[in-house]
Formats: structure tokens, sequence, C-alpha cells
């Protein structure tokens, strides 16, 4: 049987790190908080790519992965992944303020053999995503527990913040299952602009303007809006969560993930973990981000009138 995705939508400081952290205490459910590794959206990609990026494969396996990962929406997060094997842990953000610190490693050359070996069995037939996207995971799920433990029935996966190809995916991923974490665009939006704001260095105004004028941000809000009317036209795919209650109601949507997976509700899945491991009790329980303490009612007031027009267009384009 093969590796199924599960796949993770929302938009910015959405919850798209503490869901995967709740989903891994299940064993049919194999996620790596944090690594937001965009592979379905990556393979989606690789194919269009395939005669110009695999006719060069070569048996340096270390090389060869970084072709097949770093192609378009992987690129970060597989630097991600490295920067994080090398200092032996990774970040967990609780909110815009703390992180806590989780050991990780990870051998990207025993990971990249395994996974070129099961391509060659495959034939290198980069058509069938399915099980390309099996062969990945099924590598990942071997490196990360140290192998010997039954397979899991489902591997997460991360949607970038701008994909909205949802249809695309029903299409190449028949078994596929995705949750969408639905947090309202303003509040997404004030504690990235805040966050990204103070990182930088800049007046939360001056980024405002920027973050909320380019075509990025646009794709955003149309992912978002799609993503819901998706939900709705084909339920047996996707199943919508409400940010605030996945904090608050945690054990409610972590049923109703079950019901949507059809897997048995596990009390272990209520703490947060990483591969197995509690990360923090305080992950789930309290919002920390709440957009009033985060900007002024001037600013608030400022972004909504960003939003509106961005969502304005973004329905335009969606119904064109």
């Amino acid at each position: 049987m093969l590796i199924t995705p599960l796949i993770i939508g929302g938009g910015p400081t959405s919850g798209k790190g503490v869901l995967p952290a709740l989903l891994d205490g299940h064993p049919e459910i194999f996620a790596i908080p944090m690594w937001h590794d965009g592979m379905i959206a990556c393979l989606d990609d690789l194919q269009r790519s395939m005669p110009r990026i695999f006719l060069q494969l070569s048996r340096d396996y270390e090389k060869y992965l970084y072709v097949f990962l770093a192609s378009s929406a992987c690129t970060t997060r597989y630097m991600v992944l490295q920067i994080a094997a090398q200092a032996r842990c990774m970040n967990f953000p609780l909110d815009s303020e703390r992180s806590v610190p989780v050991p990780f490693t990870f051998a990207f050359s025993r990971f990249s053999e395994g996974l070129f070996a099961d391509l060659l069995d495959m034939g290198m037939d980069f058509a069938d995503v399915p099980r390309l996207f099996h062969a990945v995971f099924k590598n990942l799920h071997a490196e990360l527990t140290g192998g010997g433990k039954p397979l899991p029935r489902y591997g997460v996966s991360v949607l970038p913040l701008d994909f909205c190809r949802y249809e695309m995916l029903r299409s190449m991923y028949p078994e596929a299952k995705c949750v969408f974490i639905r947090l309202d665009i303003i509040g997404a939006f004030a504690a990235t602009i805040a966050r990204n704001a103070k990182m930088n260095g800049q007046p939360i105004e001056k980024y405002m303007h920027q973050y909320c004028t380019n075509a990025y941000t646009l794709r955003i809000v149309k992912n978002v809006l799609n993503a819901e009317r998706v939900a709705v036209a084909h339920p047996d795919f996707m199943v919508v969560f409400d940010f605030f209650e996945l904090i608050q109601n945690t054990e409610y949507c972590l049923r109703k993930a079950c019901a949507h997976l059809g897997l048995e509700y596990l009390p272990t899945m209520r703490q947060a973990t990483f591969l197995g491991k509690p990360i923090a009790l305080d992950a789930v329980g309290i919002v920390h981000d709440e957009p009033r303490n985060l900007l002024s009612a001037a600013q608030l007031d400022m972004l909504k009138t960003y939003i509106d027009y961005l969502r304005l267009q973004a329905e335009r384009e969606l119904e064109a």
C-alpha cells in the first residue's frame, strides 16, 4: 500500500506547524513539523521539467537529492533541512516571540541512496506521482524513525502559502486528503506584518505597504478564497478547520480530522510532538497573536483597506 499524501494548507501564521505536530501523535500519520516540505507542489513542477532535470541523474546521491528537492517550491525548505541537520535541532515557533528547539538529525546520503534505489525500481517513471511521493516519504520515514517501523498510511506535505491549484492535486493524487486551516486574513497578515517589520527593523506602515502591494500577497488571498470553494465542492477531499478552534478546541478538530482520514482518534494526538517526542505543553490552548495586540487601531484600519482591495481582485481572478 502506498503512503497517501495528507496535504496541509493555510494562510500565514495559521497553524500549519501546529497541526502536523498534533497529527504526529498518530502512528498512521508521518509528519515532520516545521519542515514545510512543499513536496506535493514540487512534484507537479518536476513533471513539467522532467526532460531537463532527469537526463542528468547520477549516483552522486547528495547532488542528486539536491536537484530533486531544490526544484521550485522545495528550495527554501531543503535549505531549512540542511541547516537543521547541521545544528542538530529545528526551531518550533509557539508564537511570534517564542520558539522551542527540538532535536533533529538527518543523514542525506543514506536517505538519497535509498530514494535513488526506489526510483530505479520504478524505472524512473516520474509521471507516476503517487508512487514518487511514496518513494520520498518511505525513505524520509526510514531515515527519521531509524527504520524497522511499519509504514504510515499518510505522509504530511505542507503547501506553499500561495498554492491554490487544488483541482490539479485531486487529479494527480486521487487518494489524497487535504486539511485547510482558515484564519481571518486580517489576523494572519497582522501577525506576519508585525513579526517581519520587527525582524527587518522597518516601520510597520512601510512594511505593510510593501507586503500588501505585491503579487505574492494577492496569491495568498486567492489561495484562501479558493480553498473554501473547493472544500464546499469536494468535502471528500478537503476539510476546513478554523484556526481558533484548532488551538482552543483541539480534540474536536482532531476527531474531525480523523473522521476525514478514516482513522481512529487517539488521545495521544492532543500533545504536540516532533517525531514522537513532546514539544511543549502550551503549543495549543491559548491564541497568543491577537491582531489588536500587534497593531494599533489606525494600522488595523489601514490593513483592512488593503485586504478589502486584495479580496475583490482575488475574487475577480477566481471568477475569470
